[in-house]
Protein backbone atom coordinates (compact mmCIF):
# COMPACT_ATOMS: atom_id res chain seq x y z
CA UNK A 1 0.00 0.00 0.00
CA UNK A 2 1.04 3.56 -1.03
CA UNK A 3 -0.20 6.85 0.84
CA UNK A 4 0.49 10.93 0.92
CA UNK A 5 0.79 12.88 3.48
CA UNK A 6 1.29 16.24 4.52
CA UNK A 7 5.04 17.28 4.17
CA UNK A 8 5.41 18.36 7.94
CA UNK A 9 4.33 15.06 9.43
CA UNK A 10 6.14 12.18 10.32
CA UNK A 11 6.29 8.47 9.66
CA UNK A 12 6.65 5.98 12.80
CA UNK A 13 6.38 2.11 12.31
CA UNK A 14 5.67 -0.52 14.79
CA UNK A 15 5.10 -3.86 13.38
CA UNK A 16 2.71 -3.54 10.81
CA UNK A 17 1.39 -0.49 11.91
CA UNK A 18 2.32 3.21 10.60
CA UNK A 19 1.67 6.20 12.84
CA UNK A 20 1.79 9.57 10.85
CA UNK A 21 1.87 12.82 12.61
CA UNK A 22 2.90 16.94 12.90
CA UNK A 23 5.46 17.83 15.40
CA UNK A 24 3.82 17.39 19.20
CA UNK A 25 1.15 14.94 17.27
CA UNK A 26 1.86 12.34 20.49
CA UNK A 27 1.46 12.62 24.57
CA UNK A 28 3.08 10.17 26.61
CA UNK A 29 3.11 8.07 23.43
CA UNK A 30 -0.79 8.47 23.22
CA UNK A 31 -1.68 9.58 19.03
CA UNK A 32 -3.34 12.86 19.80
CA UNK A 33 -3.31 14.50 16.56
CA UNK A 34 -2.41 12.27 13.28
CA UNK A 35 -3.49 9.45 11.73
CA UNK A 36 -2.91 5.69 12.51
CA UNK A 37 -2.93 2.60 9.72
CA UNK A 38 -2.57 -1.05 10.68
CA UNK A 39 -4.04 -4.49 9.28
CA UNK A 40 -6.53 -6.12 10.86
CA UNK A 41 -6.98 -9.44 11.47
CA UNK A 42 -10.41 -10.50 11.45
CA UNK A 43 -11.71 -13.63 13.43
CA UNK A 44 -12.45 -16.49 10.18
CA UNK A 45 -15.96 -17.25 9.74
CA UNK A 46 -17.40 -20.42 8.86
CA UNK A 47 -17.51 -19.35 4.79
CA UNK A 48 -13.67 -18.85 5.10
CA UNK A 49 -13.83 -15.33 4.23
CA UNK A 50 -15.72 -12.40 5.68
CA UNK A 51 -17.26 -9.18 4.46
CA UNK A 52 -15.92 -5.61 4.60
CA UNK A 53 -19.28 -5.39 7.10
CA UNK A 54 -18.36 -7.58 9.78
CA UNK A 55 -14.94 -7.00 9.50
CA UNK A 56 -15.96 -3.26 10.37
CA UNK A 57 -18.18 -4.32 13.49
CA UNK A 58 -15.46 -6.16 14.76
CA UNK A 59 -13.23 -3.47 14.78
CA UNK A 60 -15.15 -1.56 16.09
CA UNK A 61 -16.26 -3.50 18.96
CA UNK A 62 -12.70 -4.27 19.69
CA UNK A 63 -12.07 -0.84 19.74
CA UNK A 64 -14.86 0.50 22.09
CA UNK A 65 -14.17 -2.80 24.01
CA UNK A 66 -10.72 -1.41 25.18
CA UNK A 67 -11.51 2.34 25.19
CA UNK A 68 -14.67 2.41 26.91
CA UNK A 69 -15.42 6.39 26.95
CA UNK A 70 -14.95 5.12 22.93
CA UNK A 71 -18.87 6.09 21.45
CA UNK A 72 -19.90 5.88 17.94
CA UNK A 73 -20.74 9.92 17.10
CA UNK A 74 -21.53 9.48 13.43
CA UNK A 75 -22.92 5.67 11.41
CA UNK A 76 -20.98 4.04 8.93
CA UNK A 77 -21.27 5.79 5.59
CA UNK A 78 -19.59 4.15 2.77
CA UNK A 79 -16.20 5.50 1.33
CA UNK A 80 -13.64 4.64 -2.11
CA UNK A 81 -9.88 3.54 -0.37
CA UNK A 82 -7.70 3.22 -3.14
CA UNK A 83 -10.44 2.10 -5.40
CA UNK A 84 -11.54 -0.19 -2.85
CA UNK A 85 -14.76 -0.16 -1.37
CA UNK A 86 -14.48 1.45 2.53
CA UNK A 87 -16.51 2.64 5.50
CA UNK A 88 -15.66 5.63 7.51
CA UNK A 89 -17.15 6.08 10.91
CA UNK A 90 -16.43 8.91 13.21
CA UNK A 91 -16.45 7.88 17.44
CA UNK A 92 -15.82 10.15 20.43
CA UNK A 93 -13.30 8.99 23.06
CA UNK A 94 -11.31 10.78 25.66
CA UNK A 95 -8.24 12.59 24.36
CA UNK A 96 -4.53 12.42 26.15
CA UNK A 97 -4.36 16.46 25.29
CA UNK A 98 -7.34 16.73 27.94
CA UNK A 99 -11.45 16.71 26.80
CA UNK A 100 -13.37 15.03 23.80
CA UNK A 101 -11.53 13.52 20.57
CA UNK A 102 -13.07 12.65 17.50
CA UNK A 103 -11.70 9.36 15.82
CA UNK A 104 -12.16 9.04 12.71
CA UNK A 105 -12.05 5.40 10.91
CA UNK A 106 -11.69 3.96 7.86
CA UNK A 107 -11.67 0.59 7.02
CA UNK A 108 -11.36 -1.21 3.44
CA UNK A 109 -10.10 -4.60 2.76
CA UNK A 110 -7.72 -4.95 -0.78
CA UNK A 111 -7.57 -6.74 -3.64
CA UNK A 112 -5.96 -9.60 -2.17
CA UNK A 113 -8.37 -10.05 0.66
CA UNK A 114 -6.79 -8.13 3.54
CA UNK A 115 -8.88 -6.00 5.82
CA UNK A 116 -6.90 -2.32 6.87
CA UNK A 117 -8.03 0.53 9.14
CA UNK A 118 -7.22 3.70 9.61
CA UNK A 119 -7.75 5.78 12.59
CA UNK A 120 -7.82 9.82 12.33
CA UNK A 121 -7.16 11.13 15.66
CA UNK A 122 -7.42 14.71 16.95
CA UNK A 123 -9.15 16.69 19.86
CA UNK A 124 -12.70 17.71 18.78
CA UNK A 125 -11.55 21.81 18.35
CA UNK A 126 -9.00 20.47 16.25
CA UNK A 127 -11.20 18.15 14.05
CA UNK A 128 -12.08 19.98 11.43
CA UNK A 129 -8.85 21.19 10.37
CA UNK A 130 -7.41 17.85 10.49
CA UNK A 131 -9.97 16.44 9.16
CA UNK A 132 -9.57 17.78 5.04
CA UNK A 133 -5.36 16.07 5.86
CA UNK A 134 -7.38 12.83 6.51
CA UNK A 135 -9.46 12.80 3.62
CA UNK A 136 -6.67 13.61 1.79
CA UNK A 137 -4.18 10.41 3.09
CA UNK A 138 -7.04 8.15 1.93
CA UNK A 139 -7.63 9.88 -1.57
CA UNK A 140 -4.07 9.29 -2.18
CA UNK A 141 -3.71 5.32 -1.17
CA UNK A 142 -2.65 3.33 -3.77
CA UNK A 143 -2.44 -0.67 -3.50
CA UNK A 144 0.27 -2.49 -5.48
CA UNK A 145 -0.20 -5.83 -6.87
Amino acid sequence: MEFRYPDNWHEYTEGNTVTIAPDAGTINGALTWGLLVSPFQPKQHAQGTISLDDSTDELLNDLQRNNSAMRITRKRESIRVGGQPGYVTELSNDSPAGGRETDWIVTTITPDGKVYYFVGVAPQNDFGTYSLSFQDVIDSVRFRN
